[in-house]
């Protein structure tokens, strides 16, 4: 009740006797982590959530949370390896996470990224028909800037799983990428191919938008007016829907 209505450190206080009384109970203990979360006495909760995991060591949603409550607390090689954890019991569930991993592998110190890479490429070598961990290097790679070799391994998931539309976006948006890359460096013929395979079948506005600008750049330096028109159009059209 006290925990509905906003008064968390009255919650803290019940929750608090109650696991005294009952230190085994799950239920006491989610509520307790929650919390402490809530009140921001992260320490006091990953302990919470460090007591759930001796009861159910194998529950995702425990990992993940004290994953999340480190990258909070900015200690990022904590989070990763905790993750790691995580990968090695259920790399399927990382599509759930991928927003909170792609901020961990932007802040993660390159010797950290890479012990998480390594991971990654043992796993495949234990494991070569796991599309997921191809996919969640292809996040890593993407996030380092290397966006060839997201492709490459962006490509591999897909091959091994042609169904899942996240790989087929996640492709399309390190070719989108690659793309405006080619574009700075003046390859517009090499751009052009790039950013309208991304601009077709990406999923991430901010990228396709940077692509249609691109492109009707691109059309209008070759004098392509009429082509250029319609991409400046397309992206009026996008910019004012929103």
């Amino acid at each position: 009740i006290y925990q509905r209505k906003g008064f968390t450190m009255e919650a803290i206080k019940f929750f608090e006797k109650s696991m005294a009384i009952e230190p085994k109970d799950i239920k006491i203990l989610e509520k307790l982590k929650e919390v402490y979360k809530e009140a921001g006495y992260f320490t006091r909760a990953i302990k919470i959530l460090e007591k759930l995991l001796e009861l159910k060591p194998k529950t995702l949603q425990y990992i993940f949370y004290t994953g999340q409550i480190y990258q909070e607390l900015g200690k990022y090689k904590k989070a990763a390896i905790t993750y790691e954890r995580a990968l090695l019991i259920n790399s399927q569930e990382f599509i759930h996470n991928r927003t909170i991993l792609n901020s961990l592998f932007k802040r993660l110190a390159k010797k950290e990224l890479h012990a998480f890479e390594g991971t990654l490429l043992k796993l495949i070598k234990l494991s070569p028909g796991n599309s997921m961990y191809y996919f969640i290097l292809g996040d890593i790679y993407l996030n380092q800037y290397n966006p060839q070799k997201a492709i490459k391994f962006y490509k591999h998931a897909l091959r091994l799983n042609p169904q899942r539309k996240i790989f087929l976006c996640a492709l399309a948006n390190a070719i989108g990428i690659k793309g405006l890359l080619l574009y700075e460096e003046n390859k517009f013929k090499e751009a052009e191919h790039a950013l309208t395979t991304a601009y077709r079948i990406g999923d991430n506005k901010e990228i396709i938008n940077r692509c249609i600008l691109n492109l009707a750049i691109i059309y209008f330096q070759r004098n392509e007016f009429k082509k250029s028109m319609e991409f400046f159009l397309k992206l009026n059209n996008n910019l004012t829907s929103h």
